[in-house]
């Protein structure tokens, strides 16, 4: 069942979004796992360097702070950038991907 009752769950799906395509612009392949991909948690699934969506490398999910403050976490669950700060976080993710930063655009 997907929980879409959660406040803020819709417009963090949108930050997903703003997410793959600041890392795309990055180099970073991403894809996001919008509604009935995962079902609590929007899911942004990354592979460094371009176009290469295999293997698998990350994934960043977003979930709500004790605050209600919707974050981009690591699958480690250590947290990386308010779900408000996507070009941020997408600077954040591209530096630690390894291969990455090859630059969408070129």
């Amino acid at each position: 069942m997907i929980n879409t009752e959660l406040p803020g769950w819709q417009e963090a799906h949108d930050h997903a979004g703003e997410l793959a395509k600041a890392l795309h612009a990055l180099g970073v392949a991403a894809i996001v796992r919008k509604p009935h991909g995962h079902p609590y948690h929007p899911c942004i699934e990354i592979a460094a360097g371009w176009r290469q969506l295999l293997p698998l490398t990350e994934c960043i999910y977003l979930a709500a702070d004790v605050t209600g403050t919707w974050w981009f976490w690591w699958s480690s669950l250590k947290p990386i950038a308010p779900a408000a700060q996507a070009d941020l976080a997408a600077d954040i993710v591209a530096r630690a991907m390894p291969g990455a930063g090859t630059g969408g655009d070129q």
